[in-house]
């Protein structure tokens, strides 16, 4: 048989008729009444493989099978592993196997290595396997009871080295599956809450019967989750999938099951896994507690919400977990906390400053849903896509242990740490809400930011939280996905991103605290989406929304709000280093002026009394080389050019700014000025070391022109580009110590690099190199 499965293809059609289908639709809320297919099913594989066996080979019955695993439990699937032990002749099971394995069934199977007992030679977890075993002969029936007394007898000894055997199973097991694609493909099987988790569960309360004397419930429970879990595993078996339920066969089982979407199934599953772990937890946690460990759990008062935030602080184990769980039904229905109630008791014990470990007891208690009923929709809801791994309420779960360990100083250089540096108490307490409320609103319809900010607003003013952090909490919620797209989609140094950040209201201390939640949303989302690339940009654009150009310039927007009549172009089109430089009654001023001019070009505009003053040349009406004309006018005055803003608006004409350094007074500047547009002085020869091509965007080419600091270099580069038909759209003067380098933006034309290599004929020293 080329397959795993033992059914032969002929046998498919009528394995799916067999198993059929539920009586009703699975709700996991709704645990009685609920009859599934698996049981029958099971009956039926079983009868076909112990025929297909007993046919393929004369010596089934003389080598006395034992089935054990799911065969012998009655949980049989088509792809089970078929675990068998034979305790007949070794001549007969020789014989079998060979038969078997020669005809294609992939059996695992052993022979004891002592007949008297079977115990030998293997560990614990099979010794549990033999006292579920199902034999087929007589024989077999009466060596497989000796042998089930035989280890019982060992009593609480064995039960003991059994548990700690399926400790340690269970661990490693964890560790294995603990991937966080186990929530959009959960493995039906060996994922936390699956088949394997129910039924150790089960062995424990076999093993240690007379320590659970309240177990009914929870009984009733994972005899649910077993028979759900077992029909998906038949059913996906039959599908052609192993034991993940994997993504492409989810809306056909879906479908199978009766539900209305994919979504509502998923999270039926996620929720049966998260409840079978837990209680599977609690088993095992009970079973090795002493018992004073165990009184004094019971005994721990629990009459109101503040009672249970308080138990599970001191005690986040299972157990206390358990006991809260049981009692939140009481509190509620007898207490009635209100949200005011519940409002201090998270405000008083879900600080960023708690144990990890108390944080996971909240959501596993169920504590946390309980008291913040707009959550529960969250439980267990599946966000199918490869960039969302957890459910909803992992992922907030997820968001505040990320918190927490932000929130502790660590000894590692974490470049988020500077964020973390910014904020007081206030803001830590913003961040909380934020985690517990930014998807609140998935689920519902509309965007889930607004729906999310309207469900807090209602809230926190119910829990009586203050008027200025309901505020802030709000516009988190609301905003809680921005600062990521404009970190990842948007260039940070551009006004555009500034304004429309600005819009929404980011500033001063939201910068930070944005921008922290911004990386722990993304870390409990999917930790593998974070990585260094994604830091730095953040980190970029909060560096640049807090540079001082940036503050000032969004300083200016604020003031523009009071102000009535100003240009969107005119403000637009302004230098954000030109706004930073200058006074906001100069830029006014001036605008005021430009609005008067009525079609004539103003006079030219000088600012500053110190030894750097700002110049202002302005023509109505654009033409070709004005700009050297205005870098002619200023070097034929003697100054030195330090920055250039070149601007030329469609409504007020060319508007360029230019800082300059110079010892003159302004009268004197005005005279000089006025004098060299009849009598402009040409600068000595001056040459480049280097004159590149930046780059190319659109229509607009980048050059640079760089070499040693000299008078004149200015002029000389414009009035070269010029002279070559190069219209410039800016100017960037930068000079550092004995060098300099000035950057232009010119309109691109076809053959700009023959235009390049003449002006570098003439202007790049002899002896630099003239590549590109």
């Amino acid at each position: 048989m080329a397959t795993k499965s033992f059914l032969k293809k002929e046998h498919l059609k009528e394995a799916l008729k067999v198993l059929g289908e539920p009586s009703q639709v699975p709700r996991g809320d709704e645990l009685s009444g609920m009859s599934f297919p698996n049981s029958e099913f099971s009956a039926w594989l079983s009868e076909r493989l112990e025929t297909e066996l007993s046919k393929a080979s004369p010596y089934w019955l003389e080598a006395a099978p034992v089935a054990l695993g799911s065969w012998a439990r009655g949980e049989l699937c088509p792809r089970s592993d078929i675990d068998l032990l034979f305790c007949g002749e070794e001549k007969s099971v020789s014989s079998l196997v060979e038969d078997l394995q020669g005809q294609g069934f992939r059996i695992r199977y052993r022979v004891p290595a002592n007949p008297t007992d079977w115990s030998e030679g293997v560990g614990p977890f099979d010794w549990v396997a033999i006292l579920q075993g199902k034999a087929f002969t007589p024989l077999a029936h009466e060596k497989l009871l000796a042998q089930q007394a035989q280890l019982r007898n060992q009593g609480r000894k064995f039960a003991n080295r059994v548990l700690q055997d399926l400790l340690k199973e269970r661990r490693e097991r964890q560790q294995r599956y603990d991937s966080i694609s186990n929530f959009l493909e959960p493995n039906l099987k060996f994922g936390a809450g699956g088949l394997r988790d129910i039924q150790q569960a089960f062995y424990v309360l076999d093993l240690f019967y007379d320590k659970f004397h309240e177990a009914e419930d929870m009984l009733l429970v994972l005899n649910y989750y077993k028979n759900f879990f077992l029909s998906l595993r038949q059913k996906i078996h039959l599908l052609g999938a192993n034991d993940i339920l994997v993504a492409h066969l989810q809306g056909e089982v879906s479908d199978w099951l009766g539900y209305e979407t994919q979504q509502q199934f998923m999270r039926e599953v996620q929720k049966g896994l998260s409840r079978s772990s837990f209680y599977t937890g609690w088993i095992f946690e009970f079973a090795k507690s002493t018992k004073s460990k165990k009184e004094k759990i019971e005994s721990r008062k629990l009459r109101t919400v503040n009672d249970a935030f308080e138990a599970l602080k001191e005690n986040s184990s299972a157990l206390m977990q358990y006991r809260v769980r049981r009692q939140m039904d009481l509190i509620f229905e007898t207490q009635k906390p209100s949200l005011k109630t519940i409002g201090r008791c998270l405000e008083k014990h879900l600080s960023p400053g708690v144990d990890d470990k108390f944080v996971l007891s909240l959501f596993r208690s169920r504590l946390i849903d309980k008291c913040l009923p707009n959550l529960r929709m969250q439980v267990g809801l599946v966000q199918h896509n490869q960039y969302h791994r957890y459910t909803a309420d992992i992922h907030v779960q997820q968001c505040l242990r990320t918190l927490v360990r932000l929130y502790r100083p660590s000894k590692k250089k974490d470049p988020i740490a500077r964020l973390v540096r910014q904020l007081d108490e206030k803001d830590w307490k913003i961040l909380v809400w934020t985690c517990l409320y930014h998807d609140i609103g998935k689920g519902r319809k509309g965007d889930h930011s607004v729906v999310g900010a309207r469900i807090a607003e209602k809230d926190l003013s119910a829990m009586g939280v203050s008027r200025k952090v309901i505020d802030e909490v709000v516009w988190m919620v609301r905003h809680h996905l921005v600062l990521s797209v404009a970190a990842f989609r948007k260039n940070p140094n551009e006004k555009k991103t500034w304004e429309e950040l600005h819009g929404i209201g980011l500033q001063g201390k939201r910068i930070p605290r944005l921008a922290l939640f911004t990386a722990i949303d993304i870390q409990a989302t999917n930790p593998e989406a974070w990585n260094s690339w994604k830091q730095k940009l953040l980190l970029d654009l909060v560096a640049a929304l807090e540079e001082p150009e940036a503050v000032s310039y969004l300083t200016f927007l604020n003031l523009l709000k009071k102000k009535k009549g100003i240009s969107r172009e005119f403000i637009s089109g302004l230098d954000t280093a030109l706004i930073h430089h200058l006074s906001q009654k100069v830029i006014f001023e001036d605008y005021a002026r430009l609005k008067k001019r009525k079609g004539k070009s103003l006079s030219t505009l000088i600012v500053g009394n110190g030894a750097e003053k700002w110049v202002r040349f302005h023509e109505n009406k654009d033409s070709s080389g004005l700009f050297v004309q205005f870098v002619q006018n200023l070097f034929s005055a003697g100054v030195s050019i330090r920055q250039a803003f070149v601007q030329t608006y469609s409504k007020y004409g060319v508007y360029d700014w230019f800082l300059i350094k110079t010892n003159r007074t302004q009268s004197q500047l005005q005279r000089l000025l006025q004098h060299s547009v009849d009598s402009p002085k040409m600068p000595k020869p001056v040459f480049f070391t280097a004159i590149r091509k930046i780059s190319i965007e659109g229509d607009e080419l980048i050059i640079s022109f760089t070499g040693k600091d000299q008078s004149g270099a200015l002029v000389t580069a414009a009035r070269a580009l010029y002279e070559q038909d190069f219209e410039i759209n800016w100017a960037s003067v930068h000079t550092w110590g004995r060098m300099l380098e000035d950057v232009f933006s010119v309109n691109l034309v076809e053959d700009y690099e023959q235009r390049l290599n003449s002006i570098r004929e003439r202007f790049i020293t002899p002896k630099s190199n003239k590549s590109l």
